[in-house]
């Protein structure tokens, strides 16, 4: 099999992953905030095909959630942002060494904690969802808080899995 094949074929399956993880496993509070776990697959995609393609999964399965199981109107700009959280991934991520990690996987913890407070809320309030930016962030901070506590909980073990995934990803269908 190619080699450019096979990595489409994870990438799609990734991306697959990421649809899923976002119909189906999206704790939602009230109708404006929500809580997904498909970081989990949009962070295995960055650590392993680097942040351009964990970007592309991330936006991917934004869109198709947002297409498949919408739950207001789609906002591209919310795809942008989902975009840069698995660019985020892959560019502080991307090859990590579990003995290296601690360092990278917080500031990519920190960075994923600063654009779910401060650059989501500026796109909601220009789309007219929130009143003004002060509502925004007051609603959403205890959900960022919470996210990035939860990506905390399942990223930080993870680093000792990695080169099981890595061996899973390099393997033979």
């Amino acid at each position: 099999m190619n080699l450019k094949t096979k990595k489409l074929c994870r990438l799609g399956l990734l991306t697959a992953i990421t649809v899923i993880l976002a119909m189906f496993f999206t704790f939602r509070i009230g109708t404006m905030i929500k809580i997904p776990m498909k970081f989990v697959s949009v962070f295995i995609t960055g650590v392993f095909f680097g942040p351009i393609w964990g970007g592309v999964v991330g936006a991917l399965g934004d869109f198709f959630n947002a297409v498949l199981m919408p739950v207001g109107a789609y906002i591209p700009l919310l795809t942008l942002v989902e975009f840069l959280c698995g660019f985020t991934y892959g560019a502080l991520l991307f090859n990590i060494d579990k003995r290296k990690s601690f360092l990278p996987i917080t500031i990519c913890l920190i960075l994923q904690f600063l654009i779910d407070e401060f650059l989501t809320p500026v796109i909601l309030v220009n789309c007219g969802i929130f009143p003004d930016y002060s509502f925004a962030l007051i609603t959403r901070t205890p959900a960022s808080i919470l996210k990035v506590a939860i990506q905390g909980i399942a990223i930080y073990p993870c680093k000792y899995y990695l080169k099981y995934i890595r061996r899973f990803m390099n393997e033979e269908l």
